[in-house]
């Protein structure tokens, strides 16, 4: 990995500065979170933290990052902690990426099984995305949480509301 590094510094001097800065330190964790290494991932996000710890929009993209590393760890009560510090950050910024923070606080509560609560959650994410950049993942995730809440009809609504917005993207 140095050596792919050193290599794509020699292609992109003008990055330079931005991969020593943490871009590489987020490429690494993402690769080792895709390959299920998340302690490894967790390990670099944690090292870009400490390189960006004052540029809000690094952090914001760092703590949903570092989120979805620990919902899939387990655990979830610290997920649930940084998601919540992430949308309140977002919602003093109005910040258009609002919607990722409450979806991962629908994501962790629905594998928590407290649908009611996470079906709340996909909704507002829901209405938070602008009627043209809807998501269908957020649309997938409302109808699982409807299907897991025993709403079977609302569940299909949900995944055929998701399959339109699919295609028009």
């Amino acid at each position: 990995q140095e050596q792919a590094f050193t290599k794509l510094l020699a292609l992109l001097p003008h990055l330079s500065d931005d991969l020593n800065g943490g871009l590489w330190r987020h490429y690494l964790g993402r690769s080792m979170y895709y390959r299920g290494e998340l302690e490894q991932a967790l390990r670099q996000y944690s090292l870009e933290w400490q390189l960006h710890q004052a540029k809000p929009s690094v952090k914001l993209r760092l703590q949903r990052s570092i989120v979805r590393v620990l919902l899939d760890m387990g655990h979830f009560h610290h997920a649930q902690q940084l998601a919540q510090q992430a949308l309140d950050e977002q919602q003093r910024n109005n910040s258009a990426y609002l919607y990722k923070s409450l979806g991962h606080l629908g994501e962790i509560h629905l594998r928590q099984g407290n649908y009611a609560k996470a079906i709340e959650y996909f909704s507002e994410a829901w209405q938070k995305q602008a009627s043209t950049a809807k998501e269908g993942q957020t649309a997938i995730s409302l109808g699982h949480a409807h299907l897991l809440n025993g709403d079977l009809i609302q569940a299909k609504d949900w995944y055929q509301q998701a399959e339109r917005v699919n295609k028009k993207q």
